[in-house]
C-alpha cells in the first residue's frame, strides 16, 4: 500500500500545482489586459489633452489680433478681453468635458480660469512643476497622471505667443482621470482574488489528500485485519503440528541420554536448548499473528515502569533511568499490551548498548491525552540501509534474535491508536518515540 499512497500522493500534489498555475495564469492574463487598457486610455487622454491645447492656442493666437491679451490684469474680472475669452474657455471646457482652463502669465499670475473658483487663487501650484517650466520655453508639454485629494488628472501646458513670438502665458487645461482608480480598484481586487483562489485551492487539496490518505489508510487496515485473522488461524494449525513433533523429539532425546549419554556429553544439551529455541520462535510467531483483546483500564505510568524493571536482570535494570514529569501520570489503555512494547523495546536497547551505559525512557503527556515515551540508548545505532527493514517479520542482525520483536510491537502500538518512530546515527544511538492515544 505504499507504493500506492505514494501515486496517490503524487496525483493530487500535480493537480494541486496544475490547478495553481491555472489559476495564476488566467489572473496574470487579466492583470495584463487591464494594464493594456490603463496603456490606451493613458495615451487617449493624453492625445485628447494635447488636441485641446493646441486647438484653443491655435484660437487664441488669432483672437489675439482683435481682443489683445496684453490687455488682461490679473484679478479682474470685469474687463471685456476678460469676458470674452472666459466665454471661450467656458464653452470649449464644457464641450470637452474638462476639468479646468486656466491662463497663467509668465510669472504665474493667473488671468483667466474656468471654472471661475480658480481666479480666487493669485498662483496656482503646479506653477511649480518640471512641465510649466517645459511650457516657459516654448514647449507643449502633458503631465503624467497626478493624484490630488483622492482625484486623479492629467494636465496639459502650451505656451501662447503673439505675431512676434513673444510669451503672453501659458494656457493650462487639466482632465480628470477618475476611471483609472477604477482601473487601480480591480487591479487590486484582482491580486485579492488571486491570494483567496490560492488559499482556497491549498484548503481544497489539502482536505481531498487528507480524505484520499484516511481512505487508503482505512483499507489497509481492514486488509490487514483480514490477512492477521487467515494468519492467526494458519499459525494456530502450523504451531500445533510442529509443538507435536518437538515434544516427541524432546522426549526421545530423554530416552536416549538415560541409556548411551556420559555425564560430560554435551549432545544432549544442545537438543533440549534447539528445541526450547523453537517453541520460542512458535510462541512469538503466535503473538505476531493473534489479535489481541483490549483490557482498557486506568495505568499508572509509574507503577507500569517498574514492572517493565522487574522484567529484567537486577544489573540491566539498574541501568535503566526513567523520567516522568508527575508521578502521578495515568492513562486509561491496556497495560499488559503496553508492558510488552516497552519491555521489547527496551531489551533491544540495553543489548544494542555496552554493560555500563543507561537507557533512559522519558515520558511527556501530549495534546487530547496522548502519551509519548521515548527510549533512548548510546549504543552502536542502526545503518541507514536497514532502518526501513527493521519493522519487517523475521528481520534480525541478531544471531539468536527471532525477528519479529519489532514487527509485534508496532502492530500493538497501532492497536493502541499509536504510532512509533526510530531515529538512529551509527555509533551514536538510537531514539524510539511512541506515541498512544488515551482509550476512555
Amino acid at each position: 500500500m505504499k507504493p500506492l499512497t505514494k501515486t496517490y500522493s503524487g496525483r493530487f500534489s500535480l493537480l494541486f500545482w496544475l490547478s495553481f498555475l491555472v489559476v495564476i495564469l488566467l489572473n496574470l492574463l487579466i492583470w495584463l489586459y487591464l494594464n493594456q487598457v490603463e496603456q490606451e486610455f493613458r495615451a487617449q487622454l493624453r492625445d485628447r489633452l494635447q488636441d485641446a491645447n493646441q486647438m484653443l492656442g491655435r484660437l487664441m493666437h488669432e483672437y489675439n489680433e482683435d481682443v489683445n491679451i496684453h490687455l488682461l490684469v490679473p484679478g479682474d474680472n470685469t474687463s471685456l478681453e476678460y469676458l470674452f475669452y472666459r466665454q471661450v474657455f467656458e464653452e470649449i471646457r464644457t464641450s470637452g468635458t474638462l476639468q479646468s482652463i486656466v491662463l497663467v502669465s509668465p510669472q504665474g499670475e493667473i488671468l483667466i480660469s474656468s471654472p471661475d473658483i480658480l481666479s480666487r487663487h493669485t498662483i496656482l501650484s503646479f506653477t511649480n512643476s518640471p512641465q510649466f517650466m517645459q511650457a516657459l520655453n516654448g514647449q507643449t508639454v502633458v503631465s503624467e497622471i497626478e493624484e490630488f485629494e483622492g482625484e486623479r488628472f492629467m494636465t496639459g501646458y502650451t505656451p501662447i505667443t503673439d505675431l512676434d513670438g513673444f510669451l503672453l502665458g501659458i494656457l493650462i487645461i487639466e482632465a480628470k482621470a477618475g476611471y483609472f482608480n477604477i482601473l487601480n480598484t480591480l487591479k487590486n481586487n484582482l491580486l485579492l482574488f488571486s491570494l483567496l483562489n490560492f488559499v482556497l485551492i491549498s484548503l481544497i487539496a489539502f482536505m481531498l489528500f487528507r480524505l484520499v490518505r484516511r481512505t487508503i489508510r482505512y483499507e489497509r487496515e481492514i486488509r490487514d485485519q483480514e490477512h492477521l485473522v487467515q494468519l492467526g488461524t494458519m499459525a494456530a494449525s502450523v504451531a500445533h503440528e510442529l509443538r507435536n513433533p518437538l515434544n516427541i523429539i524432546e522426549a526421545t532425546n530423554d530416552t536416549i541420554r538415560k541409556k548411551y549419554a556420559q555425564n560430560t556429553d554435551e549432545m544432549f544439551e544442545y537438543i533440549p536448548q534447539e528445541i526450547k529455541r523453537l517453541n520460542a520462535l512458535i510462541d512469538e510467531f503466535l503473538r505476531f499473528a493473534r489479535m489481541p483483546r483490549l483490557k482498557v483500564e486506568i495505568i499508572r505510568l509509574e507503577q507500569l515502569m517498574e514492572r517493565v524493571k522487574l522484567g529484567f536482570p537486577q544489573e540491566e535494570a539498574n541501568r535503566i533511568q526513567v523520567s516522568l514529569p508527575d508521578d502521578d501520570m495515568h492513562i486509561h489503555t491496556d497495560g499488559n499490551l503496553l508492558q510488552q512494547i516497552l519491555t521489547n523495546i527496551v531489551a533491544n536497547a540495553l543489548q544494542a548498548s555496552d554493560n555500563e551505559q543507561p537507557v533512559h525512557i522519558r515520558l511527556e503527556k501530549r495534546p487530547k491525552g496522548r502519551l509519548l515515551i521515548t527510549v533512548e540508548d548510546r549504543g552502536a545505532g542502526i545503518p541507514p540501509d536497514r532502518l526501513d527493514k527493521i519493522f519487517e517479520p523475521f528481520f534480525t542482525t541478531k544471531e539468536k534474535g527471532t525477528g519479529l520483536g519489532l514487527a509485534i510491537s508496532r502492530k500493538l502500538i497501532q492497536f493502541l491508536q499509536g504510532d512509533i518512530q526510530v531515529e538512529s546515527e551509527q555509533n551514536k544511538g538510537t531514539k524510539v518515540s511512541i506515541t498512544i492515544g488515551d482509550l476512555s
